[in-house]
């Protein structure tokens, strides 16, 4: 019989119908009819081998091709579909992925993960208010796998009203962020609405570090992560671990830009009266007070405000004790690398005075450019403070004295104190005189001395005569007179060295003067008068005789 293939469209043949015979020819094989069969007892003889032909199948025509229908094509997309989202084996719901947006539809945005992997987010998260698309085809976007079970389903946040109670359950099984807004305040923290469902955040973790004024969060929408959650309600909710999680991304991108003198950019986070903690990225840094301004800065807060972003330079990176010092106005223009110390020294400048302290007075000349006018400089007479003579934010003249800048400092004195006793002191108390002066002021190391109304001079402890360390109340009151021996005069400093163990010194020199003197009056009575003399005495002597 002819083997034959049933092409696709012939009909089966009826299996009740015999088919008819087919004509027997030399290219068909026809069927061997049975031997006769030996008598028993009789041996059988075998039959003489037969060659079987060579048979040759005829070549049977080509099957035209069968036309797709509809329905095939239909399959055939579902399963490229199939293929194309089967998950990843080293995907895991939870896990953040990064992908590229291929195509859009009514309802869902489908995400390009590589790996002939695609993921689907629903289109309403890219929607604004206003329902337009916040991306196009080509963005690249970071998402979440939600769910794995009908291919990779996707989110970049959920509570936006769109998801329900099993993407809830999703989300905290998963640990993918959902989003909410603060409804309202109550003891221990926010009320939290995630879709249509209530939530609560503990004050502990609604931020980093304290939250003190929780009213300014009320209407701010906010993510979170579910830490509890009880079938679909009593939800508890944390900002603090999402808030962390950034900080430590944040912070592997800073350190890489980290350096000594880097210039970066940060954002106020606490303010102290030492200074000011700034935020670089997941990683804080201090700016002393010091180093906020090239001006004099009494409190930070005036300078700075909480949340603000500075522009700062790292001054020095402390690994071992994990500590950034940093600065902010070293960020900005120097004021002291455009000055000329050659034109400033032995100028006369009008200055307002910012700090006052028991050694002087800080004068600011020019923004960031401050000198030290010294208490000696302020007055001839001994002052113990500098608000004895003036006052935060009086505008005076002074004499640039000398000009450091490599340390930044400048030396005042005052050019107008209506003081002139200074001027004679010269010419009234010569060093070596003895005078005579009243206690003024007794200190532990020296007593001081009014010569003249505003000059006072200082006895110190070792020229007092007295035993080291001893309290020199005991021995002196304030307005004593005492004497004095000037020992020196700085009139550029305006101060007088003054000894009392000098005194018996001088004392001894004048009496030794004076018996010299008396001395050489007593000789030069005694020397023998001349020729005429001696007749003048004999005469005299002659004339009381002749009276006697």
């Amino acid at each position: 019989m002819t083997i034959r293939r049933r092409r696709p469209g012939d009909k089966k043949p009826d299996e009740t119908t015999p088919s008819k015979p087919e004509a027997a020819s030399q290219d068909t094989v026809t069927e061997a009819q049975p031997l006769p069969q030996p008598e028993v007892g009789v041996p059988a003889t075998p039959p003489p081998a037969v060659e079987a032909p060579i048979v040759v199948a005829e070549p049977e025509p080509e099957a035209p091709p069968a036309e797709e229908t509809d329905e095939d094509f239909g399959a055939l997309f579902e399963e490229s579909e199939k293929s194309q989202n089967q998950p990843r084996g080293d995907l895991e719901p939870g896990d953040s992925v990064v992908g590229t947006v291929v195509a859009m539809t009514e309802d869902s945005v489908f995400v390009d993960l590589g790996g002939k992997s695609e993921g689907v987010i629903s289109r309403r998260e890219f929607e604004d208010s206003d329902g337009a698309l916040t991306i196009e085809p080509g963005a690249e976007i970071k998402a979440f796998v939600m769910s794995l079970r009908n291919g990779i389903e996707l989110s970049t946040v959920v509570g936006s009203g769109q998801h329900g109670n099993e993407q809830l359950r999703d989300a905290f099984a998963s640990k993918i962020p959902v989003e909410g807004k603060v409804v309202a305040v109550n003891k221990g923290g926010l009320e939290i609405k995630i879709g249509n469902q209530k939530a609560f955040c503990p004050r502990s973790q609604i931020d980093i570090g304290f939250a003190s004024e929780l009213e300014g969060y009320i209407g701010q929408v906010l993510r979170f992560r579910i830490t509890q959650m009880e079938g679909t309600r009593n939800l508890v909710v944390s900002r603090r671990i999402l808030l962390e999680e950034a900080s430590a991304e944040l912070a592997e991108e800073t350190r890489a830009k980290l350096a000594e003198g880097a210039i970066l950019e940060g954002r106020v986070r606490n303010i102290q009266d030492f200074g000011v903690f700034v935020d670089l990225g997941g990683i804080e840094g201090l700016v002393h007070t010091s180093e906020i301004s090239w001006e004099a800065v009494a409190n930070p807060s005036s300078l700075v405000k909480m949340g603000e972003t500075v522009k700062v330079q790292v001054v020095r990176i402390d690994e071992a004790a994990n500590r950034i010092s940093l600065s902010i106005k070293r960020a900005q223009k120097d004021p002291w690398a455009a000055m000329s110390a050659g034109s400033m020294e032995g100028s006369v400048r009008k200055g307002t005075v910012r700090r006052l302290e028991s050694y002087g007075a800080f004068v600011e000349l020019e923004p960031g450019v401050e000198g030290l006018l010294h208490v000696s400089e302020m007055s001839s007479r001994r002052i113990k403070h500098a608000r004895e003579v003036l006052s935060v934010g009086e505008q005076i003249s002074v004499n640039v004295l000398e000009v450091d800048q490599k340390t930044e400092r400048i030396r005042l004195g005052m050019t107008e104190t209506g003081d002139t006793s200074w001027a004679a002191v010269d010419s009234n108390i010569k060093e070596g005189a003895l005078i005579e002066g009243t206690v003024e002021r007794i200190e532990r190391y020296g007593v001081f001395v009014k010569l003249s109304e505003g000059v006072t001079g200082l006895v110190p402890g070792h020229a007092t005569g007295k035993e080291r360390g001893a309290d020199f109340n005991k021995f002196y009151e304030i307005g004593q007179e005492v004497r004095v021996v000037v020992q020196s005069i700085d009139t550029a400093q305006r101060r007088i060295s003054l000894s009392m163990t000098a005194v018996a010194e001088v004392d001894e020199r004048e009496n030794l003067k004076e018996y010299r003197q008396l001395s050489s009056a007593n000789e030069e009575a005694e020397k023998p008068m001349g020729i005429l003399g001696q007749l003048l005495s004999a005469k005299l002597d002659d004339l009381k005789k002749g009276d006697s």
